[in-house]
């Protein structure tokens, strides 16, 4: 019977998990090719409290939690954090015994929809978004009551796909929308508001402002971005972290950090002209 292990906290450790003297936690496993490998954290637990750059460490309990996950769907976790989605859905849709319009179509939904935001990320940095709660603009409450009443009346979105049911909003089928409907509404929007603001620029004669280009996921990002710029407290970072299912708070701050950049860079193109320099 193996010997149960202790960490210098007193707490016993699982499987394959190790301390090591400069109290770094090791999980040791074998992936999908047969290969050793090790992972590590200076936190075993969530509420493990650290010091400095570690404090938004994943824990190393998650991270195996996150490696049995991989395994069951197939991913090998070791080269997923060197492989970008673009190069899997590349290895993909190449192998992938397809009809030649099914593939055209999934290649083109692809590189217009995911390749230049999502795909860029690499897959182990792509996680399961879970549940989360999360508040909302009083704006937005009413414009969900809204939609609550009228499918009431009209009938609610029943559609089950992978377990999941309870969809907020139906199209007029019944359905979910996919990202494609939204995105293409989206362009509507933009075509016509872009048409509108040539011809009102023409009457007033100045240069049109117009929109350019984006889709839903720009959406998100827009909102984690006027969210960024209206703080600079820590604690509603982390609370912006939270709602964006950010798995590290690092991504919520380079969000941040960028928009200071810039900030920075206006304002000095504000005083441009305005000091005397000997």
């Amino acid at each position: 019977m193996a010997q149960t292990r202790y960490d210098d906290k007193g707490r016993s450790l699982l499987p394959n998990e190790y301390q090591k003297e400069d109290g770094r936690y090791e999980y040791r496993y074998i992936d999908l090719n047969g290969v050793r490998r090790s992972v590590y954290s200076w936190k075993l637990k969530r509420s493990d409290q650290t010091v400095g750059k570690n404090q938004d460490e994943i824990c190393l309990r998650d991270i195996e939690k996150q490696l049995s996950r991989d395994k069951q769907d197939g991913i090998d976790t070791y080269t997923a954090k060197r492989m970008s989605l673009n190069s899997l859905f590349d290895d993909y849709i190449q192998d992938r015994p397809l009809k030649t319009s099914t593939r055209t179509n999934y290649k083109y939904m692809y590189n217009k929809y995911i390749r230049e935001t999502l795909g860029v990320r690499n897959i182990a940095d792509i996680h399961y978004s879970g549940v989360r709660e999360i508040p909302m603009f009083d704006e937005v409450r009413q414009a969900l009551l809204q939609e609550k009443s009228r499918q009431q009346k009209e009938g609610e979105n029943n559609t089950i796909i992978d377990g999941y049911c309870g969809f907020i909003f139906t199209n007029r089928f019944g359905g979910v929308y996919s990202a494609h409907c939204v995105n293409r509404a989206i362009s509507r929007i933009i075509a016509d508001y872009n048409q509108a603001e040539v011809e009102l620029a023409q009457i007033e004669n100045r240069s049109p402002a117009l929109l350019p280009h984006f889709s839903v996921h720009h959406l998100r990002h827009t909102f984690c971005s006027r969210m960024c710029e209206n703080t600079s407290d820590s604690n509603t970072l982390k609370v912006i972290q939270e709602i964006m299912g950010h798995a590290d708070i690092s991504t919520t701050l380079d969000v941040y950090t960028d928009l200071t950049r810039k900030k920075k860079q206006n304002a000095f193109a504000g005083l441009q002209g305005k000091f005397r320099l000997r």
